[in-house]
């Protein structure tokens, strides 16, 4: 997600990116861990673990065949995040107060749980109150003003969070409600915050780049530690020795599945776009995470329950490992693909800090080298030889990124205005009306086309084009004085 952010993804990209090897994936695994680590549990969640995921790999393919659906599998996936957060929050802080014996009724934890649902909400609303400043976020598009909703909201967090953890510590005292409490102030710190100091003018992080970048970092670290203690327990209840690194070393060679190969294979074997794969991955993967966190993670299941809220177990049936199972030779095969799979995400860290390069055009070039199928990158090499007015870079950089993504509108432009600076009228015609039929054009494009249309004597099509981007923008003077000239002349033309 990063590379939707340049500026940012210059200055934090790369330890983001690296960072994620030992968090942000493993986290995924450890879940997919729990739901397939037995036969038992794989059909027990059957509905998740088969049927969802098989939709989801059918959405997976759907948006390798048209890029269109993958901002809207971005916004899903920015948009229930937080959710994913704060549910996460609040279901640590019920876990802490039950271990602690801390007795609670349900009307205060409703309305414990009311002050949590009331930080998300603030961001939900920071998402999709306005204008999407991002092209792969798509805002619902409030009116404006919902955004003041975010105040009475903050009161709500305020009031009941404090009233019910006020509540149970004059029962209890502070040391058994202290991780309860400090799970209240990190909602508080992740959802509140952030609005806070945008409200006061004194930070704005873009919502999009906090929900997938430093806060989903946070919240990985927060739910290793939760699985990893989970796992220890269900080892002592299986009578097993705990072994740690083993278990570290599962989830992150997993994770690394998960996330790196698909993009290199996609791009190369099918010559999909490598970036917008990613964010499909991405997307996807979060979905199905979302999915199968909420299935698995249920307090109510007693097992759940009593691993999570007790620091001893007698010994209960042993299971076994369904990948404990598999044959020597499959293991032999499985340390050669683990060497396969070190080499390519070594590789994909190498291409990530080239490309985040942003004023060294070789470094660039390189990166696009090392995967010519990314619009992303080509864009970003374009801008760069436009920057050194190199304009056969430039075109042949921007001409590579629409083959790989039609829908890239600047790239899209960009090769229109060189053509139309170079005098290749014809050519850039020929180029509007492809680049029309497969994507939806801005106003600058459709005023350089209707431009255009008006110098090649197309007069029609330069009066429609000229309408269209009133459409989008009705009180945009250039257009309506170039509609006005036009209409003008033909008036007295006859």
């Amino acid at each position: 997600m990063v590379y939707s952010f340049p500026s940012i993804a210059q200055t934090w990209g790369l330890s983001l990116y690296t960072l994620a090897l030992v968090l942000n994936y493993p986290h995924y695994m450890a879940t997919i861990y729990r739901a397939y680590r037995t036969r038992e549990d794989l059909s027990r969640y059957r509905v998740a673990t088969v049927y969802v995921t098989v939709l989801l790999a059918a959405a997976l393919l759907a948006a390798h065949l048209s890029y269109r659906l993958v901002p809207w599998l971005v916004t899903i996936y920015i948009t229930w995040s937080p959710w994913h957060y704060m549910g996460q929050n609040f279901g640590i802080a019920m876990m802490f107060i039950h271990r602690n014996g801390v007795k609670i009724d349900r009307k205060d934890r409703n309305t414990l749980w009311a002050a949590f649902v009331a930080s998300y909400l603030i961001v939900f609303l920071s998402l999709h109150a306005g204008v999407s400043d991002n092209p792969f976020v798509l805002s619902l598009g409030l009116p404006p003003y919902f955004a003041e909703l975010r105040i009475p909201l903050m009161v709500v967090f305020a009031g009941a969070g404090m009233f019910v953890l006020g509540k149970l510590i004059r029962q209890v005292g502070w040391r058994l409600m202290l991780a309860p409490v400090t799970l209240y102030v990190t909602a508080f710190l992740w959802s509140v915050l952030p609005t806070l100091l945008e409200l006061f003018k004194l930070s704005r992080t873009p919502q999009a780049f906090y929900s997938s970048g430093i806060l989903a970092v946070m919240h990985c670290a927060q739910y290793l530690w939760i699985t990893n203690y989970y796992a220890q327990q269900e080892a002592k209840a299986e009578n097993k020795p705990w072994q740690w690194p083993k278990y570290f070393a599962i989830l992150v060679v997993g994770g690394i599945v998960l996330f790196v190969p698909g993009p290199w294979i996609t791009s190369y074997v099918l010559g999909r776009d490598f970036s917008l794969s990613g964010f499909a991955f991405v997307a996807l993967i979060n979905i199905h995470h979302f999915i199968l966190d909420g299935t698995v993670w249920k307090f109510r299941d007693k097992r759940v329950r009593s691993l999570l809220t007790s620091t001893g177990r007698e010994a209960e049936n042993k299971v076994t490992p369904m990948w404990s199972t598999l044959a020597q030779s499959w293991r032999v095969a499985g340390a050669v693909a683990i060497a396969m799979l070190v080499g390519i995400t070594g590789l994909d860290q190498i291409r990530y800090y080239l490309g985040s390069r942003l004023t060294n055009t070789s470094s660039m070039a390189m990166a696009a080298d090392l995967n010519p199928y990314d619009s992303q990158i080509q864009t970003r090499l374009g801008r760069a030889y436009a920057a050194r007015e190199d304009r056969t870079r430039m075109e042949s950089a921007f001409r590579k990124a629409i083959q790989t993504d039609p829908d890239n509108v600047e790239a899209q432009n960009a090769v229109a205005r060189v053509l139309l600076e170079t005098g290749r009228y014809d050519e850039a015609y020929i180029h509007y009306k492809r680049m029309f039929a497969d994507t939806e054009p801005n106003a600058e494009a459709l005023m350089n086309f209707g431009a255009l249309c008006q110098r090649l004597g197309r007069r029609e099509e330069a009066i429609e084009s000229f309408q269209r981007v009133l459409k989008k923008f009705p009180n945009y003077a250039p257009a309506h004085a170039l509609l006005a000239e036009m209409r003008g002349t033909y008036s007295d033309s006859r």
